[in-house]
């Protein structure tokens, strides 16, 4: 595994999260200077962008978009809507939407989301998944913890600067995460591919065939790859901490030794 400089690693992951959002949010249509959120659903896609707000998104009991803050509700089925209010915005998903891009600068809380493509961005804040499924989702934030439980996500991308990374009860088949400064903690009943790191903070690794798997591990104490025995593949760093594999009874402290 090739060993890269905290400060290199904190340079290149301030970069791409800077650009990948500032690209996002300057393809969508501006906000007022007051607070709120601004929806768009556009065939079966839906997009929503908020200032100032926490966002709070499930799903809907017809074939509307409902849009709730500030004391008032207001739906549509195709077009744009605006809400204002400097405290929650919930947003309510019909089950016909297969797209669903979430950006803010405050918290996101998306639950029972069944759609093909989820996308979810923070500049400052919590982003929270539960019960959620999605054939791949894209999570991203500078400055705040990643909480996901009771999920499915054959593909799941998770990027944050300022954060913890937290994923239990989840089913995933290829996970891809990284955080500069925070602990990654993650328990899966099913994988095919783990690779996270982190600069500053420990990683926890708990899931279904880590025993059979082939590891790389990367920590302050040591460098080590042990050869599983299925195709299964864990790669994981970090520079300043631990990392510890729970499953099955492994010890934290793996050595190369062939099993």
């Amino acid at each position: 595994m090739i060993r890269y400089s905290k400060t290199k690693v904190v340079i290149l992951i301030i970069v791409v999260l800077v650009l990948w959002i500032a690209v996002r949010c300057g393809i969508s249509l501006p906000l007022s200077a007051r607070s709120g959120a601004h929806v768009t659903i556009d065939g079966d896609g839906l997009t929503v962008h908020s200032r100032g707000c926490d966002l709070v998104v499930g799903p809907s009991s017809d074939d509307l978009v409902h849009v709730e803050g500030d004391g008032e509700t207001r739906t549509i089925a195709q077009g744009t809507v605006r809400t204002y209010t400097d405290d929650v915005v919930t947003v309510l998903v019909p089950a016909s939407a297969t797209g669903l891009f979430l950006d803010a600068t405050g918290s996101i809380d998306v639950a029972g989301m069944d759609v093909d493509s989820l996308e979810l961005a923070t500049v400052d804040g919590k982003l929270s998944l539960s019960g959620c499924s999605a054939r791949q989702a894209s999570v991203t934030t500078i400055d705040g913890d990643v909480c996901i439980t009771g999920s499915s996500f054959p593909l799941l991308s998770i990027h944050a600067i300022d954060g913890d990374i937290d994923i239990a009860q989840c089913d995933v088949d290829d996970i891809d995460g990284t955080t500069v400064d925070g602990d990654i903690t993650i328990s899966l009943s099913s994988f095919q591919t783990i690779s996270v790191s982190t600069v500053d903070g420990d990683i926890i690794l708990d899931a279904d065939g880590l025993s059979e798997a082939t590891l790389t591990l990367d920590d302050s104490s040591a460098n080590r790859t042990i050869q599983g025995l299925s195709d299964k593949r864990v790669e994981a760093s970090t520079v300043s901490g631990k990392v510890e594999i729970l499953q099955g009874g492994m010890p934290s402290d793996l050595d190369d030794t062939p099993r």
